[in-house]
């Protein structure tokens, strides 16, 4: 297994829609978690990079790094599937979230 499915979404956690962190009986289940590694995390929350209901990377157009890891694993990654989160993910959530984002046409 490469890099990228190994290390991609490991080490820590992210709730999808971050007002249903208030409640965890109300936090949507195991399905509302997008797993991310630091990182990653740190590039989600300020919607650097989101992952589509067809669960596919996008990269904001105003999104930069001088992260080697970040572009290799993220914007050369753009418009690739992230199949490890099919059935995992409830699209549901994602739409929630990227509704929010501006720059998303999906």
């Amino acid at each position: 297994m490469g890099y990228y499915k190994q290390n991609y979404y490991c080490r820590s956690s992210h709730r999808i829609q971050k007002r249903l962190r208030r409640l965890p009986t109300d936090s949507g289940g195991p399905t509302n978690v997008l797993p991310l590694r630091k990182s990653h995390h740190a590039a989600f929350d300020p919607e650097l990079f989101t992952i589509g209901r067809n669960y596919r990377l996008h990269v904001s157009p105003d999104s930069e790094t001088d992260s080697d890891l970040l572009e290799q694993t993220i914007v050369d990654r753009t418009g690739e599937s992230v199949p490890q989160l099919y059935g995992n993910v409830a699209p549901t959530y994602l739409r929630q979230h990227n509704d929010s984002l501006g720059w998303l046409t999906n």
